[in-house]
Parts: structure tokens; sequence; C-alpha cells
């Protein structure tokens, strides 16, 4: 049942961290702001 629930986690984690990559990309543009 853990093994299960970690699972999904980890997908989960995976869609939003791809959703929220992609939203930033969109705003900011896609290079790395380094600093001056």
């Amino acid at each position: 049942m853990i093994f299960l629930l970690v699972l999904i986690g980890g997908a989960f984690g995976a869609v939003l961290r791809y959703v929220l990559d992609a939203a930033v990309k969109r705003r900011f543009g896609k290079a790395f702001p380094w600093g001056p």
C-alpha cells in the first residue's frame, strides 16, 4: 500500500514539475538569469 502511495506521489510530482517548468519558461523565457 505504501509503495502504491509513493508511486502515485512521484508521478504527480513529476507532472507538476513539468507543468510548472513550462509555465515559468513561458513567462520568463528560456534563459536562466545568472545575475551580474
